[in-house]
């Protein structure tokens, strides 16, 4: 993420201003819509997606479909229920303190 755009938003979203020069059209919205104080925030949220999440579509899901295919060629009988994690559930187990991961530990 890039800390001069964050930046940006992180001071859009805390201040006040009727007249951003901005309309939606930037997030894939209509473009006869303003950026007001009353709908900044929801226009930060798509932003912050477009640029973490859009921009990114494509390479993420080449990312997921090799790793899927990775882990499908380890164990073709898993690879399907794989596919049920959920973003938390491989978040948990990618990225978890070894506690959390500990025999008898409820998640």
């Amino acid at each position: 993420f890039d800390p001069a755009l964050g930046a940006i938003l992180e001071r859009m979203r805390t201040s006040e201003s009727e007249d951003w020069g901005l309309d939606f059209s930037d997030v894939g919205g209509d473009a006869a819509t303003p950026v007001t104080d009353a709908n900044k925030r929801v226009f930060v949220r798509r932003k912050v997606g477009q640029v973490l999440v859009a921009c990114r579509r494509g390479a993420l899901e080449a990312l997921r479909n090799g790793f899927v295919e990775a882990l499908g060629d380890l164990s073709a009988e898993a690879a399907p229920f794989l596919k049920l994690f959920s973003s938390t559930d491989w978040r948990v187990l990618l990225c978890a303190d070894d506690d959390r991961l500990a025999p008898g530990a409820v998640l």
